[in-house]
């Protein structure tokens, strides 16, 4: 995985052209195990039955108001965000309550257990001054790795 900032614009503009899918937006709030909230199992499953090739996807994570009502704000988070992606896994007791709900294939219950993040990070530097509805993260990942990762950066950064 790279975090970098303006020095790789080319090369993300280069992938978004590459891409299969571009989504922007946000998810919800955190419900479940493994700090996941159900907006994202039924999607990622639906993405691993029906793979043939990973497709690569980009999402922006921006902010649409200043705190405040101020007339900027400061990113904060991304030591966070990128430790969260370096360490994402499920261990056998998220594996087990998957498997108690009755809603995921063995299959899909290995790939989780054996499930590791391997998009890239493009952010702002850490105390950049920054502003209502610019990209500040950029995550450039196979489909299942970004809907994955989603919620778990919105609750970091926001």
């Amino acid at each position: 995985m790279r975090v970098g900032n303006q020095a790789v614009l080319q090369e993300l503009t280069e992938r978004i052209d590459q891409a299969d899918a571009v989504v922007i937006g946000g998810g919800s709030g955190l419900s479940s195990a493994a700090g996941y909230d159900h907006y994202h199992w039924s999607p990622a499953l639906g993405y691993f039955a029906n793979q043939q090739e990973p497709q690569k996807v980009v999402f922006d994570v921006f902010y649409r108001k200043n705190p405040d009502q101020g007339g900027y704000a400061v990113f904060v988070g991304l030591e966070q965000v990128v430790e969260y992606a370096e360490n994402l896994h499920f261990d056998s007791a998220d594996i087990d309550y998957f498997r108690s709900l009755n809603l995921f294939s063995d299959e899909f219950l290995q790939y989780l257990k054996e499930f590791r993040f391997t998009g890239d990070i493009y952010a702002f530097p850490e105390g950049t001054v920054m502003y209502p509805n610019e990209p500040v993260i950029t995550v450039v990942a196979p489909l299942i790795d970004a809907q994955l990762i989603e919620t778990a950066i919105l609750m970091q950064v926001n």
